[in-house]
């Protein structure tokens, strides 16, 4: 072997991250069984799905497929083998060749976050073995090889492969031998391995079985040196006979018949017989070893929901999904129809890290067909990009086993399971928005985002999900509250919902645009949050009632470029002067001008036109895009609506003096800065800040009457 063997390094950074992976990540050692189990399942996951596409996949090597594990208390060793698809030399350099497969430099980050929940979503399951194990070898046979290989390595920087000179002794598999470090020899105690399974693998789809003992009490013949054994009762090895494997057993009830026969007789023996009986036998303790199962528990989602208890559901969450924390709420059930399938979906109480979010492929939900996985990465095929933080399991019968996403597609099965699942889920959702509404607020802290994008992404299920909606208002501005307490509250004769964004809810208080809402006594809904404007946006109406952002122009509104200024105190001629003469100054960033009856007590407002980008829309746009001088440009280009206070006495006597003298530049200056200041009471951005400042400055030097000193000043030290 030595001669024969290839030498290897780890990938860049390895090392690294397995030196904090070994010495600072896990205080619970007992983690790597688990992760070691895990990987042994999928390697049996894959060899039962080539099985069904091939019968004679099986041919050359086991039968079985299992998961065996045994120990060496003598080498102080530990071994775990299945009998999977195993791995090529190829593969074996490839797979156990690096670490993080998701990427080493975000697995460094997370490290440093203090996450106590990496084993599993980086791909570190096996290198946990270096937990307890100062060398790990690795034993594996490929149907797509001839020959078997062996993998050593030290967790050091190198790892080496060669050709096992024994041959082939697997036949197909692989076997991964720990050599136990010395604080780690606890790990060759069989009961203690026992323990660890049931708590952490108890629900894997194969048998895991450990080399183990039993010691039971035989008879033995004085004379004839032990020729006849025969089992006379009681066995000590465990007080849950289901965890024990007993190999040729007669049936129940036989054994039943013959115990009787045999009491019968016994009563017919005379005392003396039995004294002889006893003199000629003695009872001693023998031990027999034999393969144990240990996990023997029907898979949890096949099992009838009125037989599992709320502790099995939140075990099987926690080692299936390897979770830190039980779920917040699952739901078990079967559908009928023209596909029948079992399914077990959870809501997790630890959301996904916010850049995953809404990660278009998911890995959550695994579907089975026949108890067989056959698919467990999606993209929107079984649930919408909204709904990919939910865990499950879906499994049916009535599916092909020789399948694959597309050929699901054609079938519209996907399809048909997808309708059913989002429905469940979403009615799960209301069922806890209805009756459980502490929970659904910790929900919806945790998830309001993707039942928001649902509003964005999923028509069809729009209004259900506007259902579970939940946001801060005028009237609540501190506590969050239902779109149906909304309409509840709806004053008489108020015929729209109202909405407003901005970045802050003190802002939205604060904002021009509430102050005729708030006087009419109407509550608006605040859209805080990024995500807000597009929902509301796309659900354009609630329940019948059209909701409306005063932000906009009201689109019921007439298009015309001149406003109809009856019931103002001007007349429509002058108006029209008014209009053509703000063009001019301010230039083609205004639309048009128009006479406000809803501003109390701000001069004046910018609005968008019902076509244009809102102060929410830029703010968004300018938040979420790179940076691009054409989308500068088109912001720049969003003409705004003028929105003038008739009566407030700042417009009153600007509109006196451009009658006056529309040439003055003290006049013209003014309007300008009113334009920019009703740019930013609407709560767009000033796109020409400098002249804006320089404006505000040469008002103030004009409010003391020392303007032409700083005009002098500044022409001075131009």
């Amino acid at each position: 072997m030595q001669k024969n063997t290839e030498s290897h390094e780890y990938q860049a950074d390895t090392n690294k991250v397995m030196g904090i992976l070994i010495d600072n990540l896990y205080q619970n050692k007992d983690i790597f069984l688990r992760e070691l189990i895990s990987n042994a399942n999928d390697a049996l996951d894959k060899i039962r799905f080539q099985m069904i596409r091939d019968p004679t996949t099986t041919e050359n090597g086991p039968k079985e497929l299992e998961i065996l594990i045994d120990v060496n208390e003598e080498q102080k060793t530990l071994s775990i083998t299945d009998t999977g698809i195993g791995m090529t030399k190829e593969e074996l350099i490839e797979n156990l060749g690096r670490i993080a497969k998701s990427g080493t430099s975000e697995f460094q980050k997370m490290l440093q976050s203090g996450d106590t929940n990496l084993i599993g979503q980086f791909g570190v399951g096996f290198y946990s073995a270096f937990l307890v194990a100062d060398k790990v070898t690795v034993i594996s046979k490929s149907n797509n090889s001839t020959k078997q290989y062996i993998w050593i390595s030290d967790a050091t920087s190198r790892f080496s492969v060669v050709e096992d000179p024994r041959g082939v002794t697997l036949g197909r598999g692989t076997s991964i031998i720990l050599h136990l470090k010395d604080n780690c020899y606890n790990y060759v105690d069989r009961d203690r391995l026992v323990s660890i399974i049931k708590h952490y693998s108890m629900f894997v789809d194969f048998p895991v079985k450990i080399w183990h003992f039993k010691d039971v009490y035989v008879t033995e013949s004085k004379n004839e040196d032990a020729a006849d054994t025969d089992k006379i009762g009681k066995e000590i090895f465990n007080d849950d006979d289901k965890d024990v494997i007993e190999e040729g057993s007669e049936d129940g009830k036989e054994e039943s018949e013959e115990s009787d026969e045999q009491a019968t007789k016994s009563k017919k023996k005379s005392k003396k017989e039995e004294e002889e009986d006893n003199e000629d036998y003695e009872v001693v303790k023998k031990r027999i070893w034999q393969w144990v199962q240990i996990n023997d528990k029907k898979p949890i989602w096949l099992r009838d929901p009125t037989e599992v208890s709320e502790s099995d559901y939140d075990e099987f969450f926690m080692i299936f999904y390897k979770e830190p924390k039980p779920p917040l709420l699952h739901s078990h059930f079967n559908a009928e129809g023209r596909v029948v399938f079992n399914a077990l979906f959870f809501i997790p109480s630890v959301p996904p890290p916010a850049e995953k979010t809404f990660e278009q492929t998911t890995r959550n939900i695994r579907l089975y067909v026949k108890r067989i996985l056959v698919a467990d990465e999606w993209n929107d095929e079984i649930l919408p990009t909204y709904l990919h933080f939910v865990k499950g399991v879906i499994d049916s019968n009535d599916l092909t086993l020789n399948v694959d996403r597309d050929r699901l597609i054609k079938l519209n099965s996907l399809k048909l399971i997808k309708r059913r699942v989002t429905t469940k889920i979403l009615s799960v959702l209301r069922n806890m928005f209805l009756n459980d509404p502490i929970k659904y607020a910790e929900f919806y802290s945790k998830f309001s985002g993707n039942i928001k994008f649902g509003i964005v992404d999923d028509p069809v299920n729009k209004q259900m999900l506007s259902k579970l909606l939940m946001f801060y208002t005028s009237y609540s501005p501190r506590k969050l509250t239902t779109l149906d307490d909304y309409v509840a509250r709806m004053k008489k004769g108020q015929e729209k919902i109202y909405w407003i964004g901005a970045p802050t809810i003190d802002e939205a208080i604060m904002s021009p645009y509430m102050e005729d809402l708030l006087d009419q006594g109407y509550e608006v809904l605040f859209a805080i949050e990024p995500i807000d404007v597009h929902c509301f946006e796309q659900m354009d109406e609630f329940d019948g009632i059209p909701l409306s952002n005063p932000e906009k122009k009201d689109p019921s509104q007439t298009d015309e470029k001149v406003q109809d200024v009856s019931g103002f105190n001007i007349s429509q001629r002058n108006f029209n002067r008014y209009v053509r003469w703000f063009k001019r100054v301010i230039g083609d960033k205004i639309d048009t001008v128009i006479l406000s009856r809803r501003l109390h007590t701000t001069p004046a407002i910018c609005i968008s036109t019902s076509y244009g980008y809102t102060a929410s829309h830029e703010r968004l746009l300018r938040a979420q895009t790179v940076h691009d001088s054409k989308l500068d440009e088109n912001l720049i280009m969003n003409h705004k609506i003028l929105e003038l206070n008739f009566d407030h006495p700042t417009i009153k006597d600007l509109l006196d003096r451009i009658k006056k003298n529309h040439k003055d530049p003290a006049v013209i200056e003014d309007a300008r800065l009113i334009f920019d200041n009703a740019l930013l009471a609407g709560g767009f951005q000033l796109t020409d800040s400098l002249n804006f400042t320089k404006r505000v400055f040469r008002m103030i030097g004009k409010s003391y009457d020392i303007d032409k000193e700083v005009a002098d000043f500044e022409e001075e030290n131009k």
